[in-house]
């Protein structure tokens, strides 16, 4: 890890970040792609979002530059 990185974060995440979600996940089934082995893949998208909303509410620890 890099020094004075910030590697990781305590705290309440659901009062200190908001995820917004734009749309439902979409599914796509791929039939024809692997039909040559008789097999099926799936492919799947979400949009989403995110915000901090109080930064107070947790904190980042930060690694030692020594």
């Amino acid at each position: 890890m890099a020094a004075n990185a910030k590697s990781i974060l305590f705290g309440d995440f659901f009062a200190g970040y908001l995820i917004r979600d734009v749309r439902d996940v979409q599914m796509l089934r791929l039939a024809e792609r692997y039909a040559d082995f008789l097999q099926v893949g799936f492919l799947g998208f979400a949009r989403a979002d995110g915000t901090p909303q109080d930064t107070a509410a947790y904190k980042a620890y930060r690694n030692s530059a020594t």
